[in-house]
């Protein structure tokens, strides 16, 4: 579970951050427009974690320098 956590943790928090009921905008006053903080969130999130797992396959694909 630590090496999970480890890996994962902004993932983990972007998600907790989407259900719990606080929010930086929140979508009491500005309807569907208050989503916008979550969702951006955890696309950031992903995407890094794109970028994050594209560079890790092209180390492990690249021949090693002697």
């Amino acid at each position: 579970m630590r090496t999970f956590l480890q890996k994962n943790w902004m993932l983990v928090a972007a998600i907790i951050y989407l259900l719990l009921p606080i929010d930086i905008i929140p979508e009491s006053l500005f309807g569907p427009l208050g989503l916008t903080d979550d969702i951006s969130l955890l696309v950031i999130e992903l995407i890094r974690r794109f970028f994050v797992s594209r560079k890790e396959n092209s180390n492990e694909n690249s021949p090693e320098k002697s």
